[in-house]
């Protein structure tokens, strides 16, 4: 008997798998671990990249692997670019490192690629990330994107509130800031000559 004759088929392999994704959302890490494990470590088996970055989470909860673990999940995200489930275990993994930065950026990434998926969307949430102001020159706290951001409730729109506004486009935010700079410019000159002057 060969040794080829032994390896698990696909349906095995597929099973395992789904099981494995099971425990995961179950919170079993431990249990899943040893399934993973049994799939990436085969040398006989051709690993599906389905549950790469659950391998990787498992990897780092477990066994404390979260360097690994990140480069299995950043691994699954290069492979499965649509599969939000790979965003959503290296962002727990970021979180568990404590390096929220590097959670919003991968959150804010997947959001360019995936904008209307409702796992990234609960991540960016959760992550307290909001959308970039209408005049991105300007702080959100700026009284021009207070007054052009009213309205907004993460993508929906309040019963008689008003039209929800994106940012603006580059040639309208250019003319808003030469306006501004040029008012600011201009009073700045004003006040001088005045007090040079009388």
């Amino acid at each position: 008997m060969t040794t080829d004759a032994l390896a698990p088929s696909e349906l095995q392999i597929q099973q395992a798998l789904k099981a494995a994704l099971g425990a995961v959302e179950r919170g079993d890490h431990a249990g899943a671990l040893k399934v993973f494990k049994a799939i990436y470590e085969d040398p006989r088996i051709a690993a599906p990249p389905d549950g790469l970055s659950g391998y990787g989470l498992c990897l780092a909860l477990v066994e404390n692997q979260t360097k690994r673990g990140m480069e299995l999940c950043r691994s699954a995200i290069t492979t499965q670019f649509y599969d939000s489930r790979h965003v959503v275990n290296l962002v727990n993994l970021h979180l568990k490192k404590g390096n929220k930065l590097a959670a919003v950026e991968t959150v804010k990434e997947a959001l360019s690629r995936m904008p209307e998926d409702a796992a990234v969307l609960a991540l960016k949430g959760k992550l307290g990330i909001r959308q970039a102001p209408p005049i991105r020159f300007l702080s959100h706290e700026n009284v021009l994107n207070r007054m052009l951001s009213r309205g907004r409730q993460d993508g929906k729109r309040k019963p008689g509130s008003r039209r929800r506004l994106g940012p603006l486009h580059p040639a309208v935010t250019a003319l808003i800031a030469l306006i501004f700079f040029a008012a600011v410019f201009g009073g700045t000159f004003y006040f001088l000559y005045h007090q040079a002057y009388g």
